[in-house]
């Protein structure tokens, strides 16, 4: 059932207007940025290296920071045990010797 002088497909095309379209070509946006990233891939990468190791280097400072401060809090935790430890050892056993440091004011 075509009409006369129309494509078969017509109802199909005519809304598109496929015939009336352009010849296809490369997309100039695209030759463009490939163009770009050819002449200048190596100068990016070189900046993206650069920068990976400026990060590395500071999350390394913030690392050795963290460390540090565990390091001095260990340390207290330590001499505050030895010193529970020091007060245990020194500490009266018997009643008895609890009234002599008493009688004595060395407790």
């Amino acid at each position: 059932m075509a009409v006369a002088g129309c494509h078969p497909d017509w109802r199909w095309r005519h809304a598109v207007g496929a015939y009336r379209r352009p010849p296809e070509r490369p997309a100039l946006m695209l030759n463009i940025l490939k163009s770009w990233l050819s002449s200048h891939l190596l100068r990016l990468i070189g900046w993206g290296v650069a920068g990976l190791s400026v990060l590395t280097v500071l999350f390394g400072a913030r690392q050795a920071g963290r460390n540090a401060e565990r390091n001095d809090q260990l340390k207290k935790i330590i001499e505050v045990k030895d010193a529970q430890l020091r007060a245990t050892l020194d500490a009266p056993r018997t009643r008895g010797e609890l009234v002599d440091r008493l009688r004595r004011g060395k407790f």
